[in-house]
């Protein structure tokens, strides 16, 4: 049985159990009513009635077949409503009762099964009533010509209720297929961006209450876990030198506060095997399953540090080299011009 017919039977069954226990309490009213007006005959058959409707809503509890329910529900009526039609008699208002029939049948077996109840009820009447003492054609055929509109009536409410159940179920349906193909385009849209933030070259990470719940693997390899499962779960703080706590629980609450990025910092971070680090950190607010998270993104700058660094030292050394040459180059110049003016001293001594 797929879902929605389940939904619809238990509807169904929630349904008749309210009639049955509004059919409990009517009938049985009427019988007090009718025993202490002393109509004993008609509040022995209400009372055996409100035993019958009584084990219908033990079966109905136990989930009896709710076709087989509906029928002995509407027999019910049926008995009830034509005793009250013989005992009031054609001349009285006992026929009255005979009009709720067809809107109890259809109301709650539907619309074929309620104008077949309808038409037995109608026969069975007739049928009886012409071994009434009392028996009038004319008046039979009044009641009769009544009993045709009140039926109509009762058919079309009962088709307009249950055009309306379909409308309902096929709009519940469309909605139900159109959620779930948003969720199904969600999760590979999910599944997409988790792929992307996984093989990107930077560590990018996601926390939430002050517990990492996403880091890819570039992230994990920053902080030399072994995989990006033994840093979900653990504290933020845990990665962060300890006089560093201050500046990230600021950039925190920054961004709990504007729900804008907080500004781009260096923050020194202690790696899993106790090694000391600097990143340049960025992060932002985001949602993550509706729940609101933040997500950084750390580049280690250490290593560009150490280049930098290296550069310098062989800057400085390009340029002593460079003024060591300088000075080596005047050094030879002046050289050549003593050795020159050594010649010229020469020549005039001669």
């Amino acid at each position: 049985m797929h879902s929605s017919d389940a939904d619809v039977t238990t509807v169904g069954k929630q349904m008749l159990g309210r009639c049955l226990l509004v059919a409990l309490v009517f009938v049985g009213t009427f019988g007090a009513v009718n025993l202490m007006f002393g109509f004993t005959l008609l509040a022995e058959v209400e009372l055996i009635m409100v035993a019958t409707l009584a084990a219908l809503i033990v079966w109905n509890r136990f989930d009896g077949p709710l076709a087989i329910l509906k029928n002995l529900f509407i027999l019910h009526p049926v008995i009830l409503f034509a005793a009250l039609f013989f005992a009031g008699g054609m001349s009285g208002i006992g026929f009255i009762w005979s009009f709720g029939i067809p809107f109890i049948a259809c109301m709650v077996a539907g619309t074929r099964a309620g104008l077949i109840w309808s038409l037995l009820y109608a026969a069975l009447i007739a049928a009886v009533s012409f071994f009434s003492p009392d028996f009038d054609w004319l008046k039979l055929l009044y009641i009769g010509l009544a009993y045709v509109p009140f039926t109509m009536i009762a058919l079309f409410t009962a088709q307009s209720m249950e055009r309306v159940a379909r409308l309902k179920d096929e709009l519940l349906d469309d909605t139900t297929r159109l959620l779930k193909h948003e969720k199904h385009v969600l999760s590979e849209n999910r599944g997409n961006h988790r792929a992307m933030l996984d093989v990107m070259p930077h560590a990018i990470a996601v926390h939430r209450d002050g517990r990492w719940i996403y880091c890819n693997p570039a992230g994990a390899r920053l902080l030399a876990a072994d995989g990006a499962e033994d840093v979900i779960g653990t504290s933020v703080f845990d990665y962060i030198h300890p006089d560093d706590h201050k500046q990230v629980s600021d950039r925190i609450r920054h961004m709990s506060e504007t729900g804008r990025p907080a500004p781009v910092e260096e923050i020194r971070l202690i790696r899993r095997d106790g090694d000391e680090i600097t990143v340049k950190l960025q992060g932002g607010p985001v949602v993550v399953d509706g729940k609101p998270a933040f997500l950084v993104t750390a580049e280690d700058t250490s290593e560009r540090r150490q280049l930098d660094q290296e550069h310098n030292e062989l800057k400085a050394q390009l340029e002593h080299a460079q003024r060591l040459e300088s000075l080596g180059v005047l050094a030879g110049g002046i050289a050549h011009d003593f050795k020159y003016f050594g010649y010229i001293r020469a020549s005039f001594c001669r």
